[in-house]
């Protein structure tokens, strides 16, 4: 299980979070243990102020139930720096059937901590957001029309687990928007399933040209649009060894060519209503990017 945070920062900014036409929003994804460490929490705030960061997704294997307290000592830290918090859980077998009821004691577990939350008048998650990904799954070729409908089960079951406590945010990858799916005597595009769906969606637009990114949102962002939901858009700067990093990464062309693209692409996805900001992978990647 791995949980994830959302931050927003104070003093004068200098990155793509900042300054003239900033974006709505602007997160980053990182998978280190921010409630357990002081050092790695202040070295975190400083860098989410430096570059205008409003959100984190943060990747800490479980914090719940065991680390309540650990949390929510991180949350009222964060709230106190104008931050917001949403956990992500990220376990792909939830899509089957028979890992549902594992996924939704989870989800109990996370709406029951935000409703102690409430009641203790300490701060509140933003959101739960779910990092599913049924096509990771080695079936996924044969029964890929299966796991897609079991897995917005899966969404519909968390969204009813959630009653009382945060809202569900939910990730996608940018190609649901070309799989097209039959339910409840309707077809249309599994990413647009979700998005009616989640409370807000993030769409994962792995692509490191302006023109790629802004294109592959177009689909996604126009039926949010028409659904009224908001949709934040994912890149990636990571840098591991996988095949489509050419394309799909900013890991090799550094922090400079990052802040252009995002800048360019903000100023023309902000046409959509539904449109709500940016979010990179990750920020541990992001600390050895070039400059």
């Amino acid at each position: 299980m791995f949980l994830g945070l959302v931050l927003a920062c104070g003093p004068p900014a200098t990155g793509p979070g900042s300054g003239r036409g900033a974006m709505p929003s602007f997160a980053v994804w990182s998978y280190r243990d921010l409630p357990g460490s002081t050092s790695e929490q202040a070295a975190f705030f400083k860098f989410a102020e430096r570059q205008g960061v409003r959100e984190l997704f943060l990747g800490a294997a479980d914090l719940l139930p065991g680390r309540a307290e650990a949390l929510a000592a991180f949350l009222d830290a964060a709230r106190q720096r104008g931050l917001a918090v949403s956990l992500v859980l990220d376990m792909d077998s939830w899509a089957r059937p028979d890992q549902r009821p594992a996924a939704l004691e989870a989800v109990r577990a996370v709406r029951d901590f935000d409703l102690e939350q409430a009641r203790a008048g300490r701060a509140r998650l933003a959101a739960l957001q779910i990092d599913v990904e049924p096509h990771a799954l080695p079936d996924w070729e044969r029964n890929g029309a299966r796991l897609s409908g079991d897995y917005l089960d899966l969404l519909e079951a968390v969204k009813a687990g959630l009653a009382g406590g945060p809202p569900l945010h939910v990730d996608i990858p940018v190609w649901w928007q070309g799989r097209p799916i039959q339910r409840q005597g309707r077809t249309r595009p599994l990413s647009e399933w979700v998005i009616q769906l989640a409370d807000r969606t993030v769409l994962m637009d792995y692509r490191n040209r302006v023109k790629a990114i802004v294109e592959d949102a177009e689909g996604p962002l126009a039926a949010a649009d028409a659904l009224g939901r908001p949709v934040l858009i994912g890149l990636a700067v990571h840098c591991d060894r996988a095949p489509d990093n050419a394309t799909t990464s900013f890991c090799g062309h550094g922090e400079g060519a990052l802040f252009r693209a995002m800048r360019k692409a903000n100023a023309r996805l902000r046409r959509h209503p539904s449109y709500a900001g940016m979010a990179v992978f990750t920020y541990e990647d992001w600390l050895i990017l070039k400059r």
